[in-house]
């Protein structure tokens, strides 16, 4: 028997697998079992991949999912509790006033939100100027699944989330967005476009995928 199957008013279905390594479907509602098992049985091979691979990115990544340390530019801080008046950075801590004991996530949250901005704002006009580009609004986001989004009205979005991640990958996003203002699409145009700006962009590309466990914290 399926676990973790839900249907909905859709047309295909889809198998997804979580951090933790639970696979989810999601299925048409008029879907035959025996269609979805068949399905589940011929993807298994992928699913067992999924699986193990998420499971030893929690390993991996565990005090940073389990909040033990907080990620900022790349690097792994301890959080500590100081007579500070804001939230800082010295050596490898983590500053927090105490008077934020009892909410600590929702005020470095606040923090990296803070410093998001400031730093995606500087990144971005600097980059921006380099390759002669002009943009509209730039706003921060809280996507699952995106790092960043152009619009045809060349507005740009960033998920505040890339503040923790290192600095090439912040610019890698950034450019990324930046060659949507050209092309708008996944084109060889666009691809050609990014290259100019920034040639090293596969391998930040992959960095990035592999910090895919960052656009799940914050969110319980």
């Amino acid at each position: 028997m399926l676990t973790n199957l839900v249907r909905e008013d859709r047309r295909t279905l889809k198998i997804s697998v979580d951090r933790y390594g639970e696979m989810h479907i999601v299925a048409p509602k008029n879907m035959p079992l025996a269609d979805i098992v068949d399905f589940v049985t011929r993807k298994e091979k992928w699913i067992h991949k999924r699986q193990t691979a998420k499971k030893e990115l929690v390993n991996k990544n565990k005090v940073i999912l389990e909040y033990e340390k907080y990620l900022y530019l790349g690097e792994a801080y301890e959080p500590v509790f100081s007579n500070v008046k804001t939230i800082s950075i010295e050596n490898n801590y983590l500053l927090i006033p105490i008077k934020y004991k009892d909410k600590e996530k929702k005020a470095v949250v606040k923090f990296l939100k803070e410093r998001a901005l400031y730093i995606i704002e500087n990144r971005l006009l600097h980059l921006a100027a380099s390759f002669n580009l002009k943009f509209g609004a730039v706003s921060l986001i809280n996507s699952k699944n995106r790092w960043g989004t152009a619009s045809p009205q060349r507005e740009l979005s960033f998920n505040w989330r890339l503040i923790m991640l290192p600095p090439p990958i912040i610019d890698y996003v950034i450019c990324h967005e930046l060659s949507h203002l050209v092309e708008l699409n996944h084109s060889p145009r666009f691809y050609a476009v990014l290259e100019k700006m920034m040639p090293t962009y596969k391998k930040h590309s992959k960095d990035l995928k592999d910090s895919v466990h960052v656009l799940e914290l914050f969110r319980d």
